[in-house]
């Protein structure tokens, strides 16, 4: 995987209590872990984004995630996302 490339994928889930998640990427389908230090915007399952991956221990995650089309999203204070239009 190439860590310098723009990667584009679908929040699988993301767990905000937890803050680590999954996302699906475009065109290859593979699941990309991300937690909340990769996070740039906050994001939710079916959030559309963009993001650079890095090495890990465990293998890969997406850093620097951040939003397609600038979706503005409201953290709730009972820990679950919710848009804004």
């Amino acid at each position: 995987m190439n860590k310098n490339e723009i990667h584009y994928g679908i929040v699988k889930f993301y767990n905000v209590g937890r803050n680590y998640g999954f996302i699906i990427e475009r065109g290859t389908k593979k699941e990309i872990f991300v937690c909340a230090i990769g996070l740039v915007d906050h994001i939710k399952a079916g959030s559309e984004v963009f993001f650079k991956v890095i090495d890990v221990e465990r293998g890969f995650m997406a850093n620097e995630v951040r939003l397609i089309n600038n979706q503005a999203l409201n953290i709730e204070y009972n820990g679950t996302n919710s848009s804004t239009e």
